[in-house]
């Protein structure tokens, strides 16, 4: 699920929500549909900007500023060992739980 929801592409990000809406988890389908937002809005993460060499323009660095919170990301990301991942045989886990496939 991460990886769609990473994705700076829009067709993942609906995948994203598709398949973390399926968790019921509220929390990570609320994450799952602001990442969306910030997709469908910009075409790209604005905070990645910096790294990757990119302009930031100033409704991105607004949208950073208001919304953008490295904590909720990582309480976040704390809680996601309950998403299933993909074994290595493409089955749904359930809790995190089995191998992960290579990219």
């Amino acid at each position: 699920y991460m990886p769609f929801q990473h994705s700076e592409a829009l067709e993942d990000q609906d995948m994203a929500v598709t398949l973390i809406e399926g968790t019921g988890d509220a929390d990570a389908i609320d994450f799952a549909r602001q990442h969306h937002a910030m997709i469908q809005r910009f075409g790209r993460f604005p905070h990645r900007n910096a790294a990757l060499g990119r302009e930031t323009l100033p409704e991105e660095a607004e949208a950073v500023a208001e919304g953008s919170d490295c904590s909720k990301h990582a309480q976040f990301l704390s809680r996601s060992a309950r998403l299933p991942i993909f074994s290595a045989a493409g089955r749904a886990t359930p809790g995190g739980k089995g191998p992960l496939t290579g990219p």
